[in-house]
């Protein structure tokens, strides 16, 4: 089966909430980086980090919740994956 991308011009409020959800995802993924929940470390966390890393993400970051370890930004981090 052959897949083909379809390319759509977006409108100016299109693209205006497209652009500021890239700003809000970049901002997470950086801070989780920073927390050292992500392996990842580079600018460009949105073009590296899939959905499927996200949901191993918040797998781990509940584990850690309900362990009896050190729970240190696994809260906010939570939230910030969320």
């Amino acid at each position: 089966m052959d897949i083909y991308k379809i390319c759509v011009n977006l409108t100016g409020l299109m693209d205006e909430i497209y652009s500021a959800i890239q700003i809000i995802i970049k901002e997470r993924l950086q801070y989780l980086s920073q927390l050292g929940f992500l392996t990842e470390k580079s600018d460009n966390l949105y073009k590296k980090v899939i959905r499927k890393d996200l949901l191993q993400l918040n797998k781990d970051l509940t584990a850690i919740i309900r362990g009896d370890g050190d729970k240190t930004g696994a809260y906010t981090s939570i939230s910030v994956n969320a």
